[in-house]
């Protein structure tokens, strides 16, 4: 049986994360990835490191609609961490969360958060107006920003 304590060491980055970003992610991809890797200096005792040889780092790239990591903490060799890039990001209150332009005449919706943490549709067609806000859910349905 292995030592705990020692396998929590081992799987441990020592606070200094070598990472590589594939070529392949967009600039609002990349953006996300190093607007997530200083959130998490917030939190914790770790820097992110362009890559500059080491064996042991990891690599973003894009996935296929799942993200997901080959495994969790310090695992030693190339570490991948594939999702969908970019992400679709959090919203903050009464942006925007999906905009679709309809087939029928150039109508476009639009569904957003409101503060109040419902859940609304306005829609324009052409150059016209947009319509009142019609909500689709109750108050407090969504968190107001997510």
């Amino acid at each position: 049986m292995s030592n705990v304590r020692n396998d929590r060491q081992r799987s441990r980055w020592r606070g200094k994360v070598p990472y590589e970003i594939a070529d392949t992610i967009s600039p609002i991809g990349r953006q996300q990835i190093a607007d997530a890797m200083a959130a998490w200096t917030t939190v914790a005792p770790v820097s992110f490191v362009a890559r500059t040889g080491e064996s042991d780092y990891i690599f973003f790239h894009a996935g296929d609609e799942e993200c997901f990591s080959t495994s969790v903490g310090h695992a030693g060799g190339k570490q991948r961490i594939g999702c969908e890039f970019p992400l679709t990001p959090r919203m903050v209150s009464g942006s925007s969360l999906a905009a679709e332009n309809q087939a029928n005449g150039g109508q476009v919706d639009c569904v957003f958060a409101g503060a109040d943490g419902a859940i609304y549709v306005m829609w324009t067609v052409g150059s016209g107006l947009w319509s009142d806000p019609v909500g689709l859910t109750a108050r407090g349905t969504a968190v107001p920003g997510g």
